[in-house]
């Protein structure tokens, strides 16, 4: 958690007013600790995690506790309405409104990793998930003021969708 907090308390105390995927506010300030471990750490939350390799010549074995975590995403797999417009709509789940969806909660990077690549392969790994699990979409949400997260995901070719909500 102390990775995700030293990334993005600032943002969510900058995002005070800012509602979260449920419509409430994200708390006091924005930022609310205790609600955003019960998001991340919920029963269908899942990781992919990124530990540093064991280095040549190093004999001991190390938990993950030991070992400094150097990024992760989160994720899940649920649904979510399709936009009238949505093509999908109209090929996929016509019956519905609703498709199936991996969406991604966070993507976090220890500020020295970033720029190297890693957090592109990380995509390309959910890129690939969603679409060994027949997963009909990947979504995320990013703070409107989070420029480089936003460059980042429109240089991957992610684009605003549909039923995002306003500027």
């Amino acid at each position: 958690f102390s990775l995700f907090e030293s990334n993005m308390r600032s943002s969510y105390e900058a995002n005070a007013n800012a509602r979260g995927r449920d419509g409430n506010h994200a708390g006091p300030g924005g930022w609310d600790p205790e609600e955003k471990k019960e998001e991340l750490f919920d029963d269908e939350a899942r990781f992919l995690l990124l530990y540093p390799a064991k280095c040549q010549g190093e004999t001991e074995e190390k938990t993950a506790a030991q070992r400094e975590l150097l990024g992760f995403a989160t994720f899940r797999f649920t649904v979510e309405p399709l936009h009238p417009s949505d093509p999908l709509n109209m090929h996929v789940v016509k019956r519905w409104g609703k498709i199936e969806v991996l969406y991604l909660y966070e993507l976090q990077l220890s500020p020295a990793l970033r720029g190297c690549g890693i957090g592109s392969a990380l995509m390309d790994l959910l890129v690939c998930l969603a679409r060994a699990t027949h997963m009909r979409k990947l979504c995320l949400t990013v703070f409107k003021d989070n420029v480089g997260a936003k460059r980042f995901y429109e240089r991957q070719g992610w684009s605003r969708d549909r039923i995002s909500p306003g500027e």
